[in-house]
């Protein structure tokens, strides 16, 4: 529910509006009626009168076409303001669910707004895509610096909240498996995340070969956190600080 706050706003700012309209549109009114009126005067004939009346009328209807406008704008303006916090008190109260603790949520919530205000993504997208890692097993302590670095990838490859949700379903089944399968690495590579150069930055990490890792991957022994880990640095070496450099361009800000 919108606050006593930003419902007075609202109200002022379209009583303020409306005010100012309705003088116009009162100053339209003797214009109409005092044109009418010059039909009994001598010195004004009828044609010069019809000639008067579309330019009053069309004022006067133009005038309340605006002030229908005006009216619309505030209408949404109300609503958009009330669905937002209606979906932030849902968004609270899963949170509060999920984390145990209201203060716990309340961190989080302001955690996502901080984070989505300095990146191209918008608050509702990356709130979404973190509660799917949350609900498969990421610690919540990891949930921001994760959706850091998706958010980073996704945007480096032009992929936009469309990639974040796709990335973050691959490492989220992967997560909750326990293990890494061929199906959750087909989907990052068909969004175009390289899991080739993350097999070889998980050689490098855990002293394996590749082909042993791919060995262990197939028979199903390929631990998620392992793969997790190496997409981490993947994405730090590669497109770190990206969101941060996008969101204070014009489109980025928009």
């Amino acid at each position: 529910m919108a606050t006593a706050g930003e419902t007075a706003v609202l109200i002022r700012a379209r009583d303020e509006a409306s005010a100012a309209i309705n003088r116009v549109q009162h100053a339209l009114h003797p214009g109409i009626t005092q044109a009418v009126h010059k039909a009994n005067d001598s010195t004004s004939t009828l044609s010069t009168v019809l000639r008067r009346l579309p330019f009053y009328a069309a004022g006067y209807f133009a005038i309340s076409k605006g002030i229908q406008v005006v009216e619309g704008a505030f209408s949404a303006a109300t609503d958009t303001v009330i669905g937002f916090n209606a979906r932030l008190e849902q968004s609270k109260i899963a949170w509060e669910t999920m984390l145990g603790s209201a203060e716990a949520a309340q961190g989080m919530l302001f955690e996502l707004q901080q984070f989505a205000a300095a990146t191209p993504f918008t608050f509702p997208e990356l709130e979404q895509s973190a509660k799917r890692l949350m609900a498969m097993g990421f610690a919540a302590r990891d949930i921001v610096p994760m959706m850091t670095d998706i958010g980073n990838t996704a945007a480096a490859l032009g992929r936009g909240a469309e990639g974040v949700a796709r990335i973050t379903l691959a490492l989220g089944q992967m997560q909750a498996k326990g293990r890494v399968s061929g199906e959750e690495l087909m989907q990052l590579n068909e969004v175009g995340v390289s899991t080739s150069e993350i097999f070889q930055i998980m050689a490098q990490q855990t002293g394996k070969s590749v082909g042993e890792l791919r060995k262990l991957q197939e028979q199903g022994q390929l631990a998620s956190a392992v793969l997790v880990k190496a997409f981490r640095t993947f994405a730090q070496q590669n497109f770190g600080g990206l969101m941060e450099k996008q969101a204070t361009t014009f489109q980025g800000a928009m």
